[in-house]
């Protein structure tokens, strides 16, 4: 497997193990980065092969699994004021902006005043085991400060709460790591 093989084929195993891929979304991909130096047959074989491989593997998950715990820590921060976003988009930026027009769609609500997400990215990083970060943020200027430790203070609470490990050093500036083993079910 030449270089641009490989890269394509990593690109693929991270979409499958996502389990936020269809195998026509992973076909488009492939569509989308191909290179002329790479063999598009075997690429696009490797979709199915990969599939199957996760397929087999969820077999062996636990029936809940650490992602599993991550929705329901963030499906009750939801409860609590805080817009909390699944794979809100590629990167820091997309994510912070899905979970603002969120915010906003909901008419601004006062009781709202904060807001927390992962991405793509950190859905790669933890796929790799390297556990994932959670973005977040005040959803109000005036209590910034306030609210993103606020925000932050209840994440974490909630992460643990749902039995998971979580890392960060106390400060607004940085994201919190949860250490997870990223197993969601497509």
């Amino acid at each position: 497997m030449n270089q641009t093989e490989a890269y394509i084929a990593n690109q693929i195993r991270l979409s499958v193990w996502s389990g936020v891929a269809e195998p026509e979304d992973v076909q488009e991909i492939i569509t989308d980065i191909l290179e002329e130096a790479a063999n598009e047959e075997m690429l696009r074989a490797l979709v199915a092969e990969e599939f199957a491989r996760k397929a087999e593997a969820e077999k062996s998950w636990p029936e809940v699994t650490d992602v599993d715990r991550l929705a329901a820590a963030l499906e009750r921060l939801n409860d609590q004021g805080i817009v909390a976003i699944h794979n809100a988009g590629w990167d820091k930026s997309e994510g912070f902006h899905r979970c603002l027009d969120t915010y906003r769609s909901a008419g601004s609500p006062q009781e709202l005043f904060g807001i927390c997400y992962y991405t793509s990215q950190d859905i790669n990083s933890a796929i790799d085991g390297k556990g994932i970060y959670l973005g977040y943020s005040s959803t109000r200027a005036e209590d910034e400060e306030t609210d993103a430790l606020k925000t932050a203070e209840l994440i974490c609470a909630e992460v643990k709460t749902a039995g998971l490990n979580v890392e960060w050093c106390g400060d607004t500036n940085s994201r919190i790591k949860v250490d997870l083993k990223w197993q969601l079910r497509g």
